[in-house]
């Protein structure tokens, strides 16, 4: 994100234009702009704002297939592109799927089964998620975190999860996803428990703002974002 920065001072709803900009291999070549543009890709809001640029979504993709060998393994120093148009494809198309389901058509994700090392955990999770097409098994791969994942990941993750549910508005059998909701004995950040409870309440039927997928750090509005029914009661005057 901070070489995103570097070339581009725009707002994050004029970024859409500028990414779009520098991915294009016939306005720039230079590698660095393109990470640093790929890595913005995976971060700003698509599809709001009244800017109707199209994600560069097809060339997107294309860094991502060129990351990987005949044998679906990811090259030696091609890991962060790899993860970062990874990140890049996985978020916009859960933010077209926010739009409509007509708009995720538009956006399939890149089954592909690659793989990288066993030690490169962020970007093994990365992959599996991409690589299933049903929104059941997508979502329980969104939610098999560990210890071994980087707090940026799983920040990252439980964004597009929040995202995901709200986008299907799943009607999962909250017996067959709640074994791994509680074997993590991990310690994770605030806001990544708060967008895990906020899919939970969409997953269980509980109406949840679109509003609060937007939030960027929901751990300073708990009260504001969780559905009336989950707040805790305040104490009453004695």
């Amino acid at each position: 994100m901070a070489k995103a920065r570097q070339f581009c001072r725009h707002s994050l709803d004029k970024c859409q234009r500028c990414t779009v900009c520098v991915v294009d291999p016939q306005e720039h070549t230079d590698p660095e702009a393109l990470d640093a543009a790929i890595r913005l890709a995976g971060t700003i809001r698509w599809f709001e704002g009244g800017i109707d640029t199209e994600p560069p979504y097809d060339l997107i993709v294309t860094t991502f297939r060129a990351c990987f060998d005949i044998y679906k393994r990811v090259y030696p120093g091609s890991r962060d592109r790899a993860y970062h148009s990874g990140r890049a494809i996985l978020w916009i198309r859960t933010l077209a799927a926010c739009k409509s389901k007509e708009s995720a058509h538009r956006f399939p994700l890149v089954c592909d089964w690659c793989t990288a090392p066993p030690s490169d955990h962020d970007l093994t999770h990365l992959l599996k998620i991409t690589s299933h097409g049903t929104l059941d098994t997508r979502f329980r791969c969104l939610i098999e975190t560990n210890s071994n994942h980087t707090p940026s990941h799983l920040q990252w993750i439980s964004d597009v999860l929040l995202h995901h549910s709200w986008a299907n508005r799943t009607t999962l059998e909250f017996w067959s996803i709640q074994g791994r909701v509680y074997t993590n004995k991990t310690t994770v950040p605030l806001d990544v428990l708060l967008n895990r409870l906020l899919a939970w309440c969409i997953c269980l039927g509980s109406p949840v703002e679109e509003e609060a997928l937007k939030v960027r750090d929901k751990s300073y509005d708990i009260f504001c974002l969780c559905p009336q029914s989950t707040r805790p009661h305040p104490t009453s005057a004695s």
